[in-house]
């Protein structure tokens, strides 16, 4: 392993206790789902760790952060650090330093420290519909930009002038308020009541049905077996095409800008 991947899977071990404890299930997601099946480990050239947990999970890891985390370690995410600045969530060891895009302009640096960090990013039951997609598509996209206001999500995703105005303009006066607000909105679904998830981040709003992240699967990462997606293959075609199960190209394989 890398050097930046043995502090990754240093933290993951970390998460993958603390879920066993607790009763938590987590997904392995993107190129680290990626890498347990094709190399049941790291990509050779990967560089982060992402991780999906449903709501309800989600939930239970936020609760657990406050009483059975490792000394050292802080769960950064909107709803327990105000001030941070990403929608998703990430589990980071304080000790360390690993510095970040979005640290370079953050306000509160003492609130969102420049260590090694897991991402976990929320799945958010939603009830599906294509216009309904669209709109909860834009105010998601608004929401993280509100937190991140470089992030460019709106731009990127061609959200309505008037809609982001109608946001940003009150966050300037009321910036908590307006999460709050927004958070009430977009994550008040049941999963029960629900056949499809919604990821949890502005920039890419992927939608999946609900079978595909239900009981985990689990395989060999590492020297950890890991959780995985109930649906390995659907889930990973849909997200990177037929031929994530190939060796890319060598101009292919690189890590993340960060």
């Amino acid at each position: 392993m890398l050097p930046q991947q043995k502090e990754l899977y240093r933290l993951f071990k970390e998460i993958d206790e603390i879920c066993r404890k607790h009763g938590i299930e987590y997904y392995l997601s993107g190129g680290t789902c990626i890498g347990a099946l094709r190399h049941k480990g790291f990509l050779p050239w990967d560089d982060d760790m992402d991780l999906y947990m449903t709501r309800k999970n989600w939930d239970k890891f936020k609760e657990v952060s406050k009483y059975d985390f490792p000394e050292n370690r802080i769960l950064l995410c909107p709803e327990l650090v105000p001030t941070y600045t990403n929608l998703f969530g990430r589990y980071c060891d304080t000790t360390t330093t690993a510095l970040h895009k979005h640290n370079m302009y953050v306000k509160h640096p003492e609130d969102d420290p420049c260590g090694y960090i897991i991402d976990i990013l929320p799945l958010d039951p939603i009830p599906y519909t294509e216009d309904f997609i669209e709109k909860y598509a834009q105010k998601l996209c608004v929401l993280s930009e509100i937190l991140n206001p470089v992030g460019n999500y709106s731009a990127r995703w061609l959200v309505k002038p008037g809609l982001y105005i109608k946001y940003a303009w009150r966050a300037m006066w009321n910036k908590e308020k307006v999460v709050r607000e927004l958070f009430d909105e977009l994550f008040c679904y049941e999963e029960e009541d629900c056949d499809y998830f919604a990821m949890r981040w502005g920039g890419i709003p992927l939608v999946f049905p609900k079978e595909w992240f239900q009981k985990p699967t689990e395989a060999l990462y590492e020297d950890t077996m890991a959780m995985m997606p109930t649906m390995n293959n659907a889930y990973l075609t849909m997200h990177y095409g037929d031929a994530w199960s190939y060796l890319p190209r060598s101009t292919e394989q690189g890590g993340h800008v960060d």
